[in-house]
């Protein structure tokens, strides 16, 4: 019996190259991003009423807790994260690899301004829901993307 691929999931190398290129773009944008809202918003707060800049102390969703625990916490994560990456690419598992550094590349860029500002910058306002910046949208779609791919090879 031939077993059925997730298509969507399911990367090659010249794919997972692709995903590299993708990834440190949404990195530097994320970047680009943060800058803009922190220097617009000593000009304008809500320079573009979408965009709203927001000092972030906590966690997700503004979830305050120590820093040190918090530190210490991401540290931790992103070692793990990095040998699971390093585990996949290894085993030729790209896409899972791919989610994987989708993901670190997130954090990083959260841990740039932690480290930098002491706090995270924050800008897309939705207005029903908490401000978040694009290192946000990368950990949770690496999140949810992986979630998916383990689902699927457990069905297999």
């Amino acid at each position: 019996m031939i077993k059925k691929q997730n298509k969507i999931l399911s990367l090659g190398l010249p794919q997972l190259l692709a995903g590299y290129l993708i990834t440190l773009l949404l990195f530097v944008l994320d970047r680009i991003l943060k800058f803009s809202a922190l220097n617009f918003n000593s000009v304008n707060p809500e320079f573009n009423g979408f965009f709203n800049f927001k000092k972030n102390f906590g966690i997700a969703f503004s979830i305050p807790i120590p820093q040190v625990i918090l530190y210490l916490l991401v540290i931790a994560i992103l070692i793990l994260l990095v040998s699971i990456s390093v585990k996949y690419l290894k085993q030729k598992k790209y896409s899972l690899h791919f989610i994987t550094i989708l993901v670190i590349f997130g954090a990083v860029s959260n841990i740039i301004d932690r480290i930098k500002f002491g706090f995270v910058v924050d800008y897309i306002d939705l207005k029903f829901w908490p401000v978040f910046n694009l290192a946000d949208v990368m950990i949770i779609a690496g999140v949810c993307f992986w979630v998916l791919s383990l689902n699927n090879l457990k069905k297999k």
